[in-house]
């Protein structure tokens, strides 16, 4: 019999899935899979299959609720699917379950697949019903179906809005501001107040910006983040920044649902970016500055007719930045940063 060298992991604790995975031996034995036991949920496996891919294993008397089956690129769940699982911390175990299977097998993928299972299913009870199994099955397949498209950032301009939340004073605040969606004009937004968020790599303070982003219109308020970005060997990271933002909104699953959302939509299948994408954070703290939308230089007046989506490259260090003091006393979004 093949078995396992590590302790029982956790859907509550993402981290112990990924390592749960990675000890587990290639070879099954004579079984279908090797895995191991949830602690924190009765006859839920953590698995790796036949093929070497990495499972999650729910009990079918768990899931009689109809459901269908899924296929994705990146993701496989199949129900009522009989099969033995090997473990080192329990005989040998037969049954019928639903198999969450990630059809991809490098580890920033797999990394990827636990995380969103552990934020999507650990809000369940300890013995859901079927129809609340049904519905997280849902989710997850959205949240999956999400990653397999183009992602709409950067992995330094998405590393940057990350950075913001995670210093501000109200991240769960910023959380529910943030944009998923390219078109939106501004990268978080509140009523009448607006934050878009600026990245640079380069020795200055030069973004391309948007005519509609330094035009705003009347009533609303716009300030510019402007960050300038420093790589670093053992810096943050987009994985540490998503485990950050994650303990945020802990406690809320609409919250953690839209932060996956927004950073799966974001990401795509930019996968390896997880842990390549790391940048000095105290050199971004101290390169964090705020402008004004109609300080900075920029385009005036109304373009020609016909003359839409106009974009261009604004030096910031020809403004006056404004000091976060002056930046949260104009209330609003703003008093959250």
């Amino acid at each position: 019999m093949s078995s396992s060298k590590t302790s029982n992991p956790s859907l509550g604790q993402p981290g112990s899935l990924v390592d749960c995975f990675t000890a587990l031996p290639p070879d099954a034995g004579d079984g279908d899979m090797v895995g191991n036991e949830l602690a924190d949920r009765e006859d839920w496996h953590v698995a790796r299959d036949a093929c070497g891919n990495a499972v999650l294993l729910v009990p079918s008397s768990s899931s009689s609720h109809p459901q269908l089956s899924v296929s994705l690129p990146n993701l496989s769940i199949v129900h009522s699917r009989r099969c033995s699982i090997n473990s080192s911390s329990e005989s040998s175990r037969t049954g019928r379950f639903s198999l969450v299977t990630c059809l991809e097998p490098s580890s920033p993928v797999v990394d990827v697949f636990f995380r969103v299972i552990a934020s999507t299913l650990s809000p369940l009870p300890a013995r859901p019903t079927g129809g609340e199994l049904a519905e997280s099955f849902s989710r997850l397949v959205e949240l999956f179906r999400t990653a397999t498209a183009g992602g709409s950032r950067s992995a330094s301009g998405l590393w940057a809005e990350m950075f913001l939340i995670a210093e501000s004073a109200d991240p769960r605040e910023l959380l529910r501001a943030w944009h998923s969606d390219t078109d939106e004009r501004y990268d978080f937004s509140r009523g009448w107040s607006c934050i878009e968020v600026k990245s640079t790599q380069g020795s200055g303070r030069r973004h391309v910006v948007s005519h509609e982003q330094t035009s705003p219109v009347q009533g609303e308020s716009v300030v510019f983040a402007s960050i300038r970005l420093r790589r670093a060997v053992g810096g943050l990271s987009l994985r540490d920044l998503w485990g950050s933002l994650a303990a945020h909104a802990s406690g809320d699953p609409e919250l953690t649902t839209r932060l996956d959302s927004v950073f799966l939509a974001s990401l795509g299948r930019d996968y390896r970016s997880l842990q390549s994408t790391a940048f000095s954070i105290e050199f971004a703290r101290q390169s964090l500055e705020f402008f004004d939308a109609s300080s900075v230089p920029r385009i005036t007046g109304v373009p020609p007719k016909g003359v839409t989506s106009v974009k261009f490259s604004s030096d910031f260090s020809l403004a006056k930045p404004l000091s976060l003091q002056e930046v949260r006393e104009r209330g609003g979004l703003f008093g959250c940063l």
